[in-house]
Parts: C-alpha cells; sequence; structure tokens
C-alpha cells in the first residue's frame, strides 16, 4: 500500500517531527502528487521511504501527528491519501487516536 501525507497538513508538526519523516518515512526523490486536483491545498508527499514499508510503524506516526494537529488547533485530521490500483489517490481515513497500551 503506497501512501501519501498532505503537505500542508505537515505545516502544523513540530520541527522534530518532520525531520523524522523526512529521515524515516519519504526518501529524497519522493514524488509530490495532487493527490486532490482542483483544491488548492490538495499537494501530498508520497512516503517511499524505509520506514514506509513497515505499516504499522507508518500508521502508528500518522497517528501521532494526526494527534499533535488537533492539540494544536488544528479542525481536522491529517490528510493522508492511498494510491489505488488505477493510479489515482483516494483518502483514507485516519483516526489519530490511537488506545494506549497498558
Amino acid at each position: 500500500m503506497t501512501l501519501a501525507l498532505n503537505i500542508s497538513d505537515l505545516t502544523y508538526c513540530k520541527a522534530e517531527m518532520v525531520s523524522v519523516l523526512a529521515g524515516d518515512f519519504i526518501s529524497m526523490k519522493s514524488p509530490v502528487v495532487d493527490a486532490e486536483p482542483g483544491q488548492a491545498d490538495g499537494m501530498a508527499i508520497v512516503c517511499d521511504g524505509p520506514g514506509s514499508e513497515d505499516q504499522e510503524r507508518l500508521q502508528a506516526f500518522i497517528d501521532v501527528i494526526s494527534r499533535w494537529m488537533k492539540e494544536n488547533g488544528a479542525q481536522h485530521s491529517l490528510r493522508v491519501y492511498e494510491k489505488t490500483s488505477r493510479g489515482t489517490w483516494r483518502r483514507k481515513k485516519v483516526s489519530g487516536s490511537r488506545k494506549k497500551e497498558s
């Protein structure tokens, strides 16, 4: 499964989060895609780095970003897109509320 993260939403993140993203979940050659054609903020960066191969780890990172956004005033969760078999992008639901294990 290929995922892409909305670039505008990443501006809500702390620099440290973006550094982890850049270092582990995206590569130097990660393409930017127009995941929501016609939307001014529909551009997304494809997660194609080594960390993105571990779907559970990538999902945990997405959850952290989504929680951070909500705690810091964002009116929506991180927009995540999934590449379809036809090569288009569709929005994937992200909860941002993973339960902590006790």
